[in-house]
């Protein structure tokens, strides 16, 4: 302890309870609960997505309407950190989405090729040399889509709307 020097703390508590603390106008707030599915990206910890949930909610505004410049209140909410995230810091810039975290992946029925004879289902790639390639997925039929069981990751390039004429190995353009 420095008796000397009034100016530095005598002592320094940190908290194990890490949390985000965030703000929702009082446009959006009637969309979020407690207990509603967040996800998280850290920017300085390679942009990783992690699930969490929402803590608690300030019944009161931070900014009362009348002294608000935008006439728009925000009202505080804090979101509990996963217990995965072991390197954040206070000051980390996060980006939050709000809502249900669905990481399926889904595509319109009209964009899946189905082969009349033997009954595969696939859809047009572009492979990492930038070329066209049809791959066979697993689907699970939901209505108007399809869920992909497994043939396409996050990250792979669906062609939608390929021309009549399109051939497999055909150069393709990302714009």
């Amino acid at each position: 302890m420095n008796k000397s020097d009034v100016s530095k703390p005598l002592i320094i508590i940190q908290s194990n309870d890490h949390h985000i603390e965030t703000e929702v106008t009082e446009f959006d707030l009637h969309k979020i609960n407690t207990d509603v599915d967040v996800s998280i990206q850290i920017k300085a910890l390679n942009n990783n997505i992690y699930k969490a949930k929402v803590s608690s909610i300030d019944s009161n505004p931070i900014e009362s309407i009348a002294e608000s410049s935008n006439k728009v209140s925000k009202y505080k909410v804090i979101v509990d950190i996963p217990v995965e995230i072991k390197n954040e810091r206070t000051g980390y810039h996060v980006q939050i989405t709000f809502g249900n975290i669905d990481s399926n992946i889904y595509i319109d029925k009209r964009h899946v090729i189905v082969d009349p004879v033997t009954n595969e289902k696939k859809v047009w790639l572009i492979n990492s040399d930038n070329k066209a390639i049809k791959k066979e997925i697993e689907i699970e039929d939901m209505g108007d889509k399809y869920l992909i069981k497994s043939g396409i990751n996050k990250g792979d390039y669906i062609i939608l709307d390929p021309p009549e004429d399109f051939k497999i190995n055909q150069e393709v353009v990302i714009e």
